[in-house]
């Protein structure tokens, strides 16, 4: 599986931008993954808050973006805001649409799993994908809650991948950034999935499954 990695061009001037976006759906990926930063009332597509400098800004917000993105690909969302408040004003917007089943919430915690289950209790959300990017316990440990919670997917950042040891069971693992070759050889022997570029092409990408 396939993730966009910051709508599929992570680290360029165009990362999280609608055009992005297009361009990923164009590869063939069908799960997106965006940076959300709730500034002024509007979740806006950016890692950072702030100024953004030299990258591109093309009105990408959580609006435009499920407008922009086809049905048939899911929106991973990746909050950099308050996840209570940011995650609220998600669940506000797709509460009773067909965007209910393709938005997946990535959560760093195991605690947020209780603002999961009562966003869930509102809308008709996916599971979400538990990530251990911000987490300071070790892999193994995260990885045994994520096991208790039965977590669907979990991600690992690729530097701590060898220190996994446990797999929750049922669960996907998935491994970011994968933005090279050598990064993409190293996880398609450990990973069911990574988080990676649109335009990466790599002799072992073949054939494609983006979901």
């Amino acid at each position: 599986m396939r993730i966009a990695h910051a709508l599929g061009e992570s680290d360029q001037r165009t990362a999280n931008t609608l055009g992005a976006a297009r361009r990923a759906y164009a590869a063939g990926l069908r799960v997106l993954e965006v940076d959300l930063v709730l500034e002024g009332g509007e979740l806006r597509c950016q890692h950072d808050p702030g100024p953004q400098g030299d990258l591109l800004k093309d009105g990408c917000n959580i609006n435009t973006l499920l407008s922009t993105v086809p049905r048939d690909a899911w929106i991973v969302l990746d909050l950099k805001s308050d996840i209570e408040t940011a995650g609220q004003y998600i669940v506000d917007r797709i509460q009773g649409t067909p965007d209910e089943r393709r938005v997946v919430f990535q959560l760093y915690q195991p605690k947020d799993f209780s603002l999961f289950n009562r966003w869930q209790s509102r809308a008709n959300l996916p599971g979400p994908i538990l990530s251990t990017y911000r987490v300071r316990r070790s892999v193994d440990h995260v990885a045994r809650h994520a096991d208790r919670l039965g977590v669907g997917a979990f991600a690992v950042p690729l530097d701590r991948l060898p220190a996994l040891s446990f797999r929750p069971a049922g669960a996907r693992i998935l491994a970011h950034p994968v933005h090279d070759c050598l990064s993409w050889a190293e996880a398609l022997r450990r990973v069911d999935g990574v988080y990676t570029l649109s335009s990466l092409q790599c002799a072992s990408l073949s054939p494609v499954r983006s979901t």
